[in-house]
């Protein structure tokens, strides 16, 4: 292999680890937009359910949540 060939072959893995590492940030960054996103909506939920009678299932535990009774989900 030529010298010339030696470069053009490290150039070329180095363009597709710079590919494979923007593809990994962009799907961190969809991760956390997810997150984001779900965190809000559950906020939202919990405020909706807090005003009226409800059964919350989670991985833990099932509570009846009453009028005027505290929200409280166990994760």
């Amino acid at each position: 292999m030529t010298p010339s060939e030696c470069k053009a072959k490290i150039e070329q893995e180095e363009r597709v680890t710079e590919q494979q590492q923007s593809e990994a940030r962009y799907q961190i960054t969809v991760i956390i937009l997810n997150w984001g996103y779900y965190h809000a909506h559950l906020t939202e939920m919990m405020k909706t359910m807090s005003s009226r009678s409800t059964e919350v299932v989670t991985n833990t535990r099932v509570e009846t949540l009453r009028r005027g009774q505290r929200t409280r989900i166990y994760w």
